[in-house]
């Protein structure tokens, strides 16, 4: 006995598996384009270039004291148009670092692991900053 195969239809899903296979081809090809565009950064000839000062310098904030006292630097004293007007000082020293991050997403065990390094002193609890004193406004923080 002779088998009957219907060319029409061995040829449709021929068809119907190219076209996916191209698709996904192309989807994959965008996304690797995409994803070597982000990373690319101009080249740069450093050798003219100081070294950079990421020292004990660094860590003492005399490089940012320097910033802050150039005579080119300008710093607006006026009153913003969020501010009430009011001088606020702050009672206590901002944070160099905030962990950022929703419940259960692990910032508690990221507060752990940082302090253990020697160089870092952490708060004793979690401090909720933007979330206690939302209703201050902007210019509070």
């Amino acid at each position: 006995m002779a088998t009957f195969t219907n060319a029409p239809l061995d040829l449709r899903r021929l068809l119907q598996k190219l076209v996916i296979m191209f698709s996904f081809s192309i989807i994959c090809v965008s996304i690797l384009y995409f994803l070597l565009g982000c990373c690319e950064s101009d080249l740069v000839d450093t050798s003219q270039s100081s070294p950079p000062r990421l020292s004990l310098e660094w860590y003492n904030k005399t490089v940012l004291r320097e910033i802050l006292t150039a005579p080119d630097y300008v710093a607006d004293d006026g009153v913003d148009g969020n501010s009430s007007g009011k001088d606020w000082t702050a009672t206590r020293r901002l944070p160099d670092a905030l962990i950022i991050g929703v419940k259960k997403g692990g910032t508690r065990a990221l507060l752990e692991f940082l302090r253990l390094h020697p160089d870092i002193r952490a708060l004793g609890s979690e401090p909720h900053f933007f979330d206690r004193h939302y209703l201050r406004g902007l210019g509070w923080y």
